[in-house]
């Protein structure tokens, strides 16, 4: 939610919290990629969208070499 209305602090602190509570979760782990990645932090957008494929969520190379 808080993505969406741009307040990056909150919805990195929410995507923390989903994480800590359902760490296998691709989704929680693409949803705090994209809020790095407006917040400018490529390199943490990339570890996580990374971990997000792991978990078995389809990235589109495009996203991940827009994060390289």
């Amino acid at each position: 939610i808080y993505l969406n209305l741009g307040d990056m602090n909150k919805a990195l602190s929410d995507m923390n919290t989903a994480i800590s509570l359902q760490p296998q979760t691709g989704a929680n782990y693409l949803n705090r990629s994209l809020v790095y990645k407006t917040l400018d932090n490529k390199n943490m957008a990339l570890q996580d969208a990374l971990k997000a494929k792991e978990l078995g969520m389809q990235i589109s190379e495009e996203y991940l070499k827009e994060l390289n």
